[in-house]
């Protein structure tokens, strides 16, 4: 029996491969990436700079699994352009409406790692893209691969990726907040690609999310209290709004997505201006030394 949640079905999600091409080309990209640093930084004389490469190195892993693993589990060796989803615009809105999700979760617990070379940014970007393909996109296909395809399969994978995924990441980050955080990152990240079966936006909002971040504590936006920390959450925001109207008005014509019901773009559209909104606020209220919330995350070393 097939159940509905959410924007679509189940079921419907998990046929076939679940990538785009961008999507396995992203993740392939991350792979090679991710083998360099790795290799680089492997027999570094620092300690950290050995860890890091080790940490590249498993990146490495789970962007293989999460592309070429992905294709094996459905009986494709070699894919061609037929056998990935459709993209198209919704998946890219999706994305942004997780990268804002992601974005709360990072300003309540107030903790970034901080950035402190070009390979530690190229490590953090492209990790976004192999963590995803690998704890949403290879995990969530073992139980459908293997006919279990309970309601109850899908939501304990949710809790095995999240669990492997805060995993990873307890190894840089000791703060038991910033472990909260990663666990409440997880589960949203699982559920919401259960609800959409979209690796692509999955992927999409947290590469967002880590170039952000890297962008910010590499030229210093937003770390030890500097007030620049909001503008980039603003133009995100602003171009959010942009492009939700866009999706709105191409639904109101009928030429987007099916799945996607005027309701949902009209949430999106509605949480994206209050975002915005609140940002901008934030960076006015700064001219006049008044803090309307901290939003400034402690770098962690």
């Amino acid at each position: 029996m097939v159940k509905k949640y959410g924007l679509t079905n189940i079921d419907d999600n998990f046929r076939g491969i679940s990538h785009t091409f961008i999507s396995f080309i992203l993740t392939n990209m991350a792979f090679i990436i991710m083998l360099y640093l790795g290799f680089e930084h492997i027999n570094d004389e620092d300690f950290y700079g050995v860890l890091w490469g080790q940490f590249a190195l498993y990146q490495a892993a789970f962007a293989f699994m999460g592309s070429w693993g992905v294709c094996w589990l459905n009986g494709i060796l070699i894919p061609n352009m037929r056998d990935f989803k459709e993209f198209n615009v919704n998946s890219a809105f999706m994305g942004f409406g997780i990268f804002v999700g992601l974005v709360l979760v990072q300003l309540i617990v107030q903790t970034v790692l901080s950035i402190t070379t070009t390979d530690r940014a190229l490590y953090v970007i492209f990790a976004s893209i192999a963590e995803e393909s690998f704890f949403r996109g290879f995990l969530f296909e073992i139980p459908e691969k293997f006919g279990k395809k309970s309601e109850i399969m899908y939501f304990l994978t949710i809790i095995v990726s999240t669990g492997l995924f805060t995993y990873i990441h307890k190894s840089y980050y000791s703060d038991p907040i910033a472990i909260m955080a990663v666990i409440v990152s997880g589960i949203f990240l699982g559920l919401i690609y259960v609800v959409t079966g979209d690796i692509t936006a999955n992927i999409i909002g947290h590469f967002i999310l880590n170039v952000v971040y890297s962008f910010q504590s590499i030229l210093g936006w937003g770390l030890a209290g500097e007030p620049s920390n909001f503008m980039m959450f603003l133009i995100f925001g602003i171009f959010m709004i942009v492009f939700g109207l866009f999706l709105y008005s191409e639904k109101r014509k009928e030429v987007i997505d099916e799945r996607i019901p005027l309701k949902t773009l009209k949430i999106g559209f509605i949480v994206s201006s209050i975002f915005t909104l609140f940002i901008g606020l934030n960076l006015i209220l700064e001219f006049f030394d008044i803090n309307l919330i901290l939003l400034i995350p402690e770098p962690i070393q």
